[in-house]
């Protein structure tokens, strides 16, 4: 690791959940058993990424049997992202149709998913199992605003395909702000209440002080793996800040690298800021002890992830080498789908209404 992003994480200590090999161990059988891993190579990259260490890591204080669900749904993300990214620049077509065919498979309606399901092969399959145990203990409320998260990442998506295309890459603030869209973080802090079963209502997520911690928390941890990642972002050509800051302040790239990570050491700052008003802000709102005591797990969440997911990317298979694409290590699953789009996520679009 960086050893100014090794710095950065020991400021948020967690240790990793004890359960992580029986995760590991679940996880590489889940994959295989629905046949998301459909070559050797594949199965190497993958078993080689270690996501159930990544789970793990990030929501240590899950159960056993929570861990293993989590661990299976950020494989399977994973999986399916690295597919997506590839499909726009070939293929918008089939990006919108495996956009809306994954809304559809978090349908509350079961006909719509049913038919989602048989069409997004093989990920509708493996979704749709671990969806339904998680959102089993979940408020309609969480379900929505997961599914609302889901449609934002894919929104951002787009925009990262049309800046791949594009010849210059937007501005620094710009790539920024729409970064904390496709980095999914938004989705990731959503499975800390998976992890430690509790929901904190919509009112407290769309309070400007929640927000103000959010976007610091995604700041930091996708610019941090922006530097991770850099060189096989590079190879893939996929959007990275050191990239952008490069094309709009010139310089040479180890610089422009240098100044990314003084930037997530200031967000880190202002992290640390918010977080030492969490007790100010709670007797202004007038929050009880019970939401209090979430939004602190929330908060240590947070930690979880900073520290996490910087500990998981050092030397991970993940970032050692370019993946080229999904296609180079096995078909890309998505490429062919026949669901029409105007019939996908219509349920989702009249829930969210």
């Amino acid at each position: 690791m960086h050893s100014a992003l090794a710095a950065i994480a020991q400021r948020f200590p967690s240790q990793p959940s004890p359960y992580g090999p029986d995760a590991e161990r679940e996880v590489r059988s889940f994959a295989r058993r629905h046949g998301l891993l459909s070559t050797p190579a594949a199965m190497r990259h993958y078993d080689r990424s270690n996501f159930g260490d990544l789970a793990a890591r990030v929501y240590p204080h899950s159960s056993r049997t929570t861990l293993t669900l989590l661990a299976e749904w950020l494989l399977t993300w994973a999986i399916f992202d690295d597919q997506l990214e590839q499909l726009p620049l070939e293929n918008p077509a089939a990006f919108e149709n495996a956009s809306a065919a994954l809304l559809s498979t978090l349908s509350t309606d079961s006909a719509a998913a049913t038919q989602a399901v048989a069409h997004l092969q093989p990920f509708g399959a493996a979704f749709l199992e671990v969806w339904h145990q998680m959102a089993a203990a979940r408020s309609i409320d969480w379900r929505r605003r997961y599914v609302s998260t889901v449609a934002d990442y894919l929104d951002g998506c787009r925009w990262e395909a049309a800046m791949r295309q594009a010849e210059r890459p937007p501005d620094v603030a710009t790539f920024i702000e729409r970064r904390r869209a496709y980095g999914g973080i938004k989705e990731a802090m959503a499975l800390v209440e998976v992890s430690r079963d509790f929901e904190l209502p919509v009112t407290l997520h769309e309070d400007p002080y929640v927000v103000r911690l959010m976007d610091a928390l995604g700041d930091i941890a996708l610019w941090g793996n922006d530097v991770f990642s850099f060189e096989v972002d590079v190879q893939e050509r996929t959007p990275n800040l050191i990239v952008v800051l490069h094309a709009e302040r010139g310089g040479t790239m180890d610089a422009c690298r240098n100044e990314v990570i003084d930037m997530v050491a200031v967000r880190v700052a202002d992290f640390e800021r918010y977080r030492s008003g969490l007790d100010q802000w709670r007797t202004h709102r007038g929050i009880s002890d019970e939401k209090a005591l979430d939004l602190r797990n929330f908060i240590q969440g947070m930690h979880d992830w900073i520290s996490g997911s910087f500990a998981w990317s050092t030397d991970n298979e993940r970032y050692a080498q370019a993946r080229f694409g999904a296609d180079s290590i096995q078909p890309n699953a998505l490429a062919s789908l026949g669901l029409k789009r105007q019939d996908a996520g219509a349920q989702v679009a009249a829930e969210q209404s």
